[in-house]
């Protein structure tokens, strides 16, 4: 890598970057060799559904847990987002999101608490992109693979605040 940046930094016109770039082989991973059956066999057989218990919790409220979000939260949480992570099913960068002006960041802030206030989250956060990463061994063995799942920003935005609100509660 620093070869090609080497290269890239000592171009001096668009044609030799170019070439530069061009010149580089990025490998791709292997993809695995496990078919889409086998996986979800693999993960049937490890995470069975448990049968749900009903339980009837009583409504409390919590002020620290139940008040709405506050624009001070929400820019502790925005700043601290990290730059150069592949985004979720949603293809929304953490950069767009910290680079939100004022406004925007009030319109977020709205949509947040309205989720909070109805208890209903967007239908597409929910989905991933889940991709499996071989660690050693047989290759041709799920139990070989560690799942890597990308999720949208805006979900780990929203359960960011939450979790540091549940932090300070607890």
């Amino acid at each position: 890598m620093n070869n090609l940046r080497n290269q890239i930094n000592s171009c001096k016109n668009p044609g030799e970057f170019w070439r530069a770039v061009k010149s580089s082989k990025f490998s791709r991973p292997a993809s695995n060799r496990i078919s889409e059956v086998a996986w979800k066999e693999f993960y049937a057989n490890i995470m069975r559904p448990t049968r749900p218990s009903v339980v009837d919790f009583p409504i409390q409220v919590h002020d620290t847990l139940d008040k709405d979000i506050t624009v001070e939260e929400l820019s502790t949480v925005l700043s601290s987002l990290k730059n150069n992570k592949a985004c979720g099913t949603d293809k929304i960068m953490n950069e767009f999101f910290s680079s939100l002006p004022p406004c925007s960041r009030e319109n977020l802030r709205t949509i947040f608490n309205t989720i909070l206030h109805d208890e209903q989250i967007p239908t597409h956060w929910p989905l991933s992109i889940t991709s499996m990463i071989f660690k050693k061994g047989d290759p041709s063995l799920p139990v070989n693979y560690r799942p890597i799942t990308l999720l949208n920003a805006s979900l780990k935005i929203f359960t960011k605040i939450l979790t540091v609100r549940l932090s300070k509660w607890a």
